[in-house]
């Protein structure tokens, strides 16, 4: 898991260790902590989101589809 993490995904691996919970049927289950590499800074290949993409969404919209009674 941890080669495909970093070899296929292009991903950095910040680790993995065992599970501390038991997997079902005595599987080992364990734990990979990953980080997705930096942008390259062409909008077309970049799916990270960058600051100008996020916007003010306090959740008014939810609030109003229910109703006065959500205040």
């Amino acid at each position: 898991m941890e080669r495909w993490l970093t070899e296929d995904m292009g991903w950095t691996s910040l680790g993995m260790i065992p599970s501390p919970i038991s997997g079902g049927d005595g599987n080992e289950e364990f734990l990979l902590a990953g980080q997705k590499p930096l942008g390259d800074g062409n909008d077309d290949t970049d799916d990270d989101i960058g600051d100008d993409d996020i916007g003010d969404d306090t959740g008014d919209e939810a609030d109003d589809s229910m109703g006065e009674d959500a205040e």
